[in-house]
């Protein structure tokens, strides 16, 4: 097996989010501080060229048999840029990934990874499908698993809600379905079976099921045609109505492949050592360690397992597909650990990919910018984030996501769950916060308040499917 070893050489605006990640891909980055890791081009200095090492020698490229002594995983010190600022720290608080316009990576999370699954347009589901509380254990549990559908939720066999459930068209199932919080849905719920919902339900259209329980308050509008056995502990006549739980227009979308292009050329690879090549041709079983940093690479390509190990702060812009010919791993190594994948082109896999680690789905995030599906024929077990608006997720492996997805649609041929873990709505202290707003948007989901963001005072001053709490807007508590 290869090891590789990259060592440092030296010691709610929804018209407005496009144009100003637009405007900060030409701009330089004058307000961050030295000890940031940049995601864009920072102040007057050219960027290095990918390969070069600061001091114009080679870049420190080791390639070892996993046999060898000195293939264990050095602790990176991040290494240094060509003004001699660190790249990143890794024994310190995390460091903030700019974009530029005062947002941070943390920041695109934010607006992102509200839902445990945000759709497009259907979710179309002939497996079992169930979405559950996070992994996370202790104080950083307690969010529910709500799940967003910009189009219908179809389903042929159970599916159980963790939270509450945002149709913005109608919901179809044969069998039973379970709802743990809300139910918002604006057309017609038609059924076969039994339908539970544990909290307050509105329903713009017709119910068509054999029975609906609503242990709170069912909200119809006057006149509504139902064909079912209702029970609510209350019953009132209104219109229903909601905005699109998932942020799915053009100019709500994170601009993947423009932060892609920005990092071909602001990168870290010569500081860190880092070759853009490193995945192109991976035909032998391959562990490699990512230094910390912003890097780029050009695609990667395997025909043998690949196991990358994230010990630091990690950005990683790839620029083409992840088409994994075998098993794919990415390990957290360390407690402050963290990586952020942005993917200019698809994933592609018929082997096993596991990446991340049980409990700390929010450390890990990808974006995925290309249009293509999204196969998973094989068994996926992603504890992260995945964002990847424009394409079709199609999974026949069966597949447990532990951690939000936000997909254009889904088809399932075999059994999903997905989880949640609400520290992913955490935006780091020294992340400039959001200016002057239209909506919640603009506020990364909390109140907008006479054009700037401010506490909220009712749920729905706040972004689907956030409650207002003492000011806040937050997940929604679990179901007790």
């Amino acid at each position: 097996m290869r090891k590789l070893i990259f060592s440092s050489p030296n010691a709610r605006t929804r018209s407005t989010f496009g144009a100003a990640l637009a405007l900060a891909l030409a701009s330089s980055l004058g307000a961050c501080s030295a000890s940031d890791v940049v995601f864009l081009a920072s102040g007057s200095d050219a960027p290095l060229v990918d390969g070069e090492s600061p001091d114009g020698g080679a870049p420190s490229w080791n390639v070892q048999d996993a046999s060898d002594d000195a293939t264990t995983r050095p602790a990176f010190d991040g290494g240094a840029n060509d003004a001699g600022a660190p790249l990143c720290t890794v024994d310190g608080a995390v460091p903030v990934l700019s974009l530029g316009d005062g947002g941070c990576v943390g920041d695109l999370a934010a607006r992102a990874f509200r839902f445990a699954l945000c759709v497009c347009d259907d979710v179309v589901s002939n497996a079992g499908f169930a979405s559950v509380n996070s992994s996370a254990q202790g104080s950083d549990a307690g969010a529910s698993a709500a799940v967003g559908v910009n189009g219908n939720f179809i389903s042929t066999l159970p599916a159980t809600i963790g939270g509450s459930l945002w149709t913005r068209q109608s919901i179809r199932s044969d069998v039973s379905l379970a709802v743990e919080g809300e139910l918002h849905c604006a057309t017609n719920l038609t059924q076969s079976g039994s339908a539970h919902v544990r909290s307050d339900a509105w329903v713009g259209g017709t119910v068509d099921v054999d029975s609906l329980h609503v242990a709170g308050t069912l909200t119809q509008p006057a006149g509504a045609l139902n064909h079912a056995t209702i029970t609510a502990a209350h019953r009132v006549n209104a219109s229903v109505s909601f905005a699109a739980p998932c942020d799915c227009e053009p100019s709500q979308l994170i601009p993947v492949p423009a932060l892609v292009r920005s990092l071909e050329t602001a990168n870290d690879n010569a500081a860190a050592g880092f070759s853009s090549q490193a995945f192109s041709s991976i035909s032998s079983q391959t562990s490699l360690d990512l230094p910390c940093g912003k890097l780029h690479a050009t695609d990667v390509q395997t025909s043998s397992p690949l196991t990358l190990r994230v010990g630091a702060q990690t950005v990683l812009a790839v620029s083409g597909d992840l088409d994994l010919g075998a098993d794919f791993t990415i390990e957290l190594t360390s407690p402050g650990a963290s990586l952020d994948l942005l993917v200019g082109g698809t994933i592609r896999s018929n082997s096993a990919v596991r990446i991340g680690s049980a409990g700390r789905a929010s450390a890990v995030r990808i974006y995925v910018g290309s249009a293509t599906s999204l196969d998973m024929s094989a068994a996926w077990e992603l504890h992260g984030n995945l964002y990847a608006p424009t394409a079709v997720l199609n999974t026949s492996g069966g597949a447990v996501f532990d951690g939000a997805v936000f997909v254009k649609s889904l088809a399932a041929s075999a059994p999903l769950s997905f989880g949640y873990d609400k520290r992913v709505l955490e935006v780091p202290d020294n992340c400039a916060p959001p200016g002057g707003c239209h909506d919640c948007r603009d506020c990364r989901g909390q109140a907008c308040v006479g054009g700037q963001c401010g506490a909220c005072t009712d749920s729905s001053q706040c972004c689907a499917p956030l409650v207002c709490l003492a000011g806040a807007c937050v997940p929604e508590a679990p179901p007790r």
